[in-house]
């Protein structure tokens, strides 16, 4: 047997700071035009007004507002008053961000360098500390955007999470979790409860993503992982565990530079096309979001050989009860366990280390032989 590489410990996937949402705008040659015509005029509004407010500096509250009247009485004339309102408020708050940015390198510079003249000041061998807080607002911000190269028009929709406290990874293994094992057009999802025992029967959630609009992909994938966060709130689990999958190397690569995958032939373009089906980030990012709504952890394990330890140690004693299940279902049982703290295999006699763990397995005990 090969040398195992080292497994990376889970971790907790840190819930989102904030969140975009996005559709497309199918808009006509017409429409396209008036809104490149639009944006650019209110783009150069924006700019002359942006202007006339760094010109006047630091304002008092008083000072602030009679400017702002002057000059959205200024745009009204030559837009309308709901926009003379957007940009002048947009000004004002882009004056603002930079005004407070510039405070903020300069405290920044000072606390460096106060830092600095403090290790200076601290004997060798002691230690000293800082800390830091953020705050988040609850605005809401929308574009409109081109894409030059797609000819496409998008709405965008932004806005901050309000601040949580994090969910750390003792916390999150207490409770019973929802394994999942991402692949090329379905899910494999095990529940298992915090000894890492089975919980119900694993089940497939279909995922067939290929050819489809991005709207209609972006809607199966919600659907599915609606799907898990229900099954996860019908067991009461405290996490769902996922694989830390990245295959932008992959996908980058291309066909010269696969490592130890396959990169020609026939099993090249079938891993190419497994790659390409398979939506990790995306499913990642969702998940993340939609599990935050709902207070449900999310836990990222190594998928280091989860599917050749998950048809070794599990998948026939699976199948012994539910012979439909597959090797997929296995190896999302061994990223449950694997979330839990768990090898991937459980012996029946104690607690010996496990044959991914252990150079070479104990010796059977019994009388020698003379």
């Amino acid at each position: 047997m090969s040398a195992l590489r080292e497994i990376a410990g889970p971790f907790v996937v840190a819930p989102p700071a904030g969140t975009r949402v996005r559709t497309r705008l199918r808009v006509s040659g017409v429409d396209a035009a008036v809104l490149r015509e639009v944006g650019g005029y209110l783009g150069s509004l924006a700019s002359a007004d942006l202007a006339a407010r760094c010109a006047e500096g630091r304002l008092d509250a008083e000072q602030r507002a009679r400017s702002r009247r002057v000059r959205k009485q200024e745009l009204t004339a030559k837009s309308s008053s709901r926009w003379a309102g957007a940009l002048t408020r947009t000004s004002e708050d882009a004056y603002q961000l930079a005004h407070r940015n510039l405070l903020a390198e300069r405290r920044s510079l000072l606390a460096r360098i106060k830092r600095i003249e403090a290790r200076l000041a601290v004997t060798a061998g002691q230690r000293a500390r800082d800390v830091a807080a953020q705050a988040a607002t609850g605005a809401i911000r929308y574009d409109i955007s081109l894409d030059p190269a797609r000819g496409r028009w998008y709405l965008d929709a932004s806005w901050k999470m309000p601040a949580t406290v994090p969910i750390t990874l003792g916390q999150a293994r207490q409770g019973t979790v929802v394994a999942v094992d991402v692949n090329a057009g379905h899910l494999a999802v095990a529940v298992l409860d915090p000894d890492g025992n089975q919980v119900g029967v694993p089940h497939t959630i279909g995922l067939a993503l290929a050819g489809l609009p991005s709207s209609t992909r972006d809607g199966r994938l919600r659907a599915a992982i609606t799907s898990i966060l229900s099954t996860a709130r019908e067991h009461r689990a405290s996490a769902v565990v996922i694989e830390n999958l990245n295959f932008d190397d992959a996908r980058h690569q291309g066909r010269e530079r696969a490592g130890s995958w396959p990169s020609r032939g026939r099993r090249g373009r079938a891993f190419r096309h497994q790659v390409a089906g398979i939506p990790t980030a995306w499913f990642r990012d969702r998940l993340t979001y939609m599990a935050c709504n709902t207070g449900v952890a999310v836990i990222a394990v190594d998928p280091a050989y989860t599917s050749r330890w998950g048809a070794q140690r599990w998948l026939a004693p699976m199948q012994q009860h539910h012979p439909s299940l597959t090797g997929h279902h296995a190896a999302a049982f061994v990223i449950g366990r694997r979330g839990l703290g768990l090898r991937a295999r459980r012996r029946a006699s104690g607690n010996p280390p496990a044959p991914e763990d252990a150079e070479q397995r104990p010796r059977p005990k019994g009388p020698r032989k003379g």
